[in-house]
């Protein structure tokens, strides 16, 4: 299986576009920030922050910019806790 940058697999990718196109931008979005807090923490680090994943998302080009706030506030049915 071939595996995308931060280990998203071509299955991920498939639902992604599919929430997309069902319920928006915002829900797609929502669901890649879960993806990536339950997704292994940068090296060096035990888990993600939330000052982490609002860089990362900086990083990754999903936003310009966005706050500590809104990450705190992804919805999602997750087992990954934030810190």
């Amino acid at each position: 299986m071939r595996r995308w940058p931060l280990g998203v697999s071509a299955r991920t990718l498939e639902r992604l576009k599919q929430r997309f196109v069902e319920q928006g931008l915002d829900a797609a979005l929502q669901a890649r920030l879960v993806a990536l807090a339950c997704s292994e923490a940068p090296d060096g680090r035990e888990r993600w922050t939330l000052r982490l994943l609002a860089d990362k998302v900086v990083e990754l080009g999903w936003a310009e910019s966005v706050s500590l706030m809104t990450i705190q506030r992804t919805p999602g049915k997750t087992n990954c806790s934030l810190t």
